[in-house]
């Protein structure tokens, strides 16, 4: 097990001196190899960590931002809305644990928030998909095949 969250428990800076990219990212890559450096850096697997939550925080935002405010089903902007919860309740609570040296009812409550994030990311992609491109060709074909077909003549009694 990598000791991560011991070794770097600042946020958003990390290291010494303090900075955004670690000087001891590739301290260990002649010895471990580029891709197990990694995964067994502890300093490279916390900056890993750091910049999937960051990017993961930032699309879930661009995402509610962005479709937001279009007209979707209730089911759907539900969806986005709780993404953006989950993403930002999951942030703020891996920070806080960081911060707070890892106590284990915040390190398994950060390790729920992954699984819920998770899980609210895959209802969400199902919620809020676009229609396939041969659905929405299907539709137009059948809308214009309506529209072509000859009128029935009024029935003459």
């Amino acid at each position: 097990a990598v000791p991560a969250p011991h070794a770097y428990n600042t946020f958003p800076l990390m290291g010494d001196p303090p900075s955004f990219f670690p000087q001891d990212y590739w301290l260990e890559a002649n010895e471990l190899g580029f891709l197990r450096n990694a995964f067994e850096n502890t300093c490279a697997v916390q900056f890993h960590h750091r910049c999937l939550a960051l990017t993961t925080l930032t699309a879930a935002t661009a995402l509610l931002a962005v479709h937001g405010r279009r007209r979707l089903p209730v089911e759907s902007r539900r969806l986005l809305y709780c993404l953006c919860g989950v993403a930002w309740g999951q942030v703020g609570l891996g920070i806080t644990t960081l911060l707070t040296y890892v106590p284990v009812h915040l390190g398994s409550a950060h390790q729920a928030g992954a699984l819920t994030l998770m899980s609210v990311v895959l209802a969400a992609v199902y919620g809020v998909r676009v229609p396939a491109r041969a659905a929405t060709t299907a539709r137009r074909a059948a809308a214009a095949a309506a529209g072509a077909a000859p009128k029935p003549s009024p029935a003459v009694v």
